[in-house]
């Protein structure tokens, strides 16, 4: 009996009258990954969302190793654009002074929040402040875990390697350009986002306008240290496609008359068949790719 008003408690009828929901979440968010944007964006179609980022003594106080300060991972959030406030936590465990100055309708919960919910079940009538809680699905919790990246980038080799930093040509807030060390034509220069992501869509916004941004730059440059006439530009995406280092990576090659490269450079067998041969496909079969593309999207 005691258990079944307790819940009610914690989802007070009230709320539904309500037009615009004030939503709160809480979390250390050390190293934006997809899971933490699917977490924040899900909790920001609840209502008005503000995120409070563990402060530096309660991430001591967990005994937590984080490789970033609160004012970093709350700089990271706002540059995400997906919360109306982002703000720093309380000092101590369980004070819940953000609850109370805040005044939340809703508090989001992430999947591998237990701990955090039993506590805001256990403490609701001291906070004496009434707001409902819901839980957000996870996204991918194999992949997108923060303790998982962690571990990944650790093996990564342009995160962990001096001597790529070194070799930095270009770099802006959120991405750095070098040459790589097999090139296949001489000015051969890789981008990759300052973030350890492996694919494309892994990537925010930001993180996607920094690469292409100084691809422009580098192309200009290409051309007029390397005479280009024209470039490849393309990535590798998955170890069948060829992606050595699980860490996103845009390709940029100059383009000349006359290059040789790991093997001598014939565009038609680089890019299309292993045998060069570009013989037309049927008109019947390419509707039907068509076809199949089209029911998937």
């Amino acid at each position: 009996m005691k258990t079944r008003q307790a819940e009610k408690s914690i989802n007070p009828p009230s709320l539904k009258l309500r037009r615009t929901k004030k939503v709160l979440v809480f979390g250390t968010f050390d190293g934006i990954h997809p899971g933490h944007i699917f977490f924040l964006t899900e909790a920001a179609k609840l209502g008005k969302l503000t995120v409070s980022i563990a402060s530096n003594d309660i991430v001591k106080s967990l005994k937590l190793k984080i490789p970033l300060d609160e004012k970093d991972r709350k700089n990271q959030i706002e540059k995400l654009g997906i919360a109306s406030k982002v703000i720093i936590g309380d000092q101590k465990p369980r004070t819940w002074s953000i609850i109370k100055k805040e005044q939340p309708d809703i508090i989001a919960v992430g999947y591998d929040q237990k701990k955090f919910y039993d506590a805001l079940k256990k403490d609701y009538k001291e906070i004496n402040t009434p707001f409902k809680i819901v839980k957000i699905k996870s996204l991918k919790p194999h992949i997108y875990k923060s303790r998982l990246l962690h571990k990944r980038e650790k093996i990564c080799a342009y995160c962990t390697i001096p001597e790529i930093k070194e070799r930095t040509i270009l770099e802006n807030k959120f991405a750095f350009a070098f040459p790589t060390n097999i090139p296949i034509v001489p000015g051969h220069i890789l981008i990759v986002p300052k973030r350890c992501v492996a694919k494309f869509e892994d990537m925010t916004k930001s993180e996607k306008e920094a690469v292409f941004d100084l691809q422009s730059k580098l192309k200009i440059a290409l051309k007029k240290s390397f005479g280009a006439d024209g470039f490849n530009i393309a990535w590798n995406e998955g170890e069948l496609a060829g992606q050595s280092v699980p860490h996103f990576h845009l390709h940029i090659l100059p383009r000349k008359p006359g290059d040789e490269g790991i093997t001598k450079y014939e565009p038609r067998k680089f890019l299309y068949r292993p045998n060069g041969n570009r013989e037309k496909s049927p008109e019947n079969e390419l509707l039907e790719v068509s076809k199949l593309i089209k029911k998937h999207l």
